[in-house]
C-alpha cells in the first residue's frame, strides 16, 4: 500500500468523523436524532425486560409526533444495491429517549492522531535499513 493511499484512507476516516448523542426534548426540525422505542408484541413474556429499537433519521417533524426520514441501504450482490426510503412517526408519549446527533471534533481529531501515528509507524518499519548488515556472514 502507498502513502498516498494511507493518506486519502486516513483523510477519508478523520473527514467522516465521529459523533455524540446528546439526550434531548424537542429536537429541532432538520437535524439527526434518534429515538428509542419499545417493542410491543402480543407474545411478549410480561416478566422479561422490555424490548427496543433504535430509529435513527433526519426530523422532519417534532410536536406531540416526532417523524423521522430514515434512509437503508443494502448490498444485495456484487452488482446491486437496494436503497430504501421510510418514513417513522413516532408519538412522543411512546419514545423512550431522544438523542440528538452532534459532530465531536475532539473524538475526530484523537481518531485522526491514532491513525496517522500508526500509518507513520508502519510506513518506517517498512523503510527501515538494517545499517548495511545484511548478508553479513563474518563474525
Amino acid at each position: 500500500m502507498s502513502t498516498s493511499t494511507l493518506m486519502v484512507l486516513t483523510a477519508a476516516i478523520v473527514l467522516a468523523g465521529c459523533y455524540t448523542y446528546t439526550p434531548v426534548e424537542t429536537p429541532e426540525p432538520g437535524t439527526v436524532a434518534r429515538v428509542t422505542v419499545p417493542l410491543q408484541s402480543a407474545v411478549a413474556d410480561r416478566n422479561a425486560a422490555a424490548q427496543t429499537v433504535l430509529v435513527e433519521g433526519v426530523v422532519l417533524e417534532a410536536g406531540d409526533t416526532i417523524v423521522l426520514a430514515s434512509t437503508t441501504r443494502r448490498d444485495l450482490t456484487a452488482f446491486s444495491r437496494m436503497i430504501q426510503f421510510d418514513t417513522f412517526r413516532v408519538a412522543r408519549d411512546g419514545a423512550v429517549s431522544v438523542e440528538l446527533r452532534e459532530s465531536s471534533p475532539g473524538k475526530s481529531i484523537a481518531l485522526g492522531l491514532v491513525i496517522t501515528s500508526a500509518a507513520v509507524s508502519l510506513a518506517i518499519s517498512a523503510l527501515a535499513i538494517d545499517d548495511g548488515k545484511a548478508g553479513d556472514d563474518s563474525a
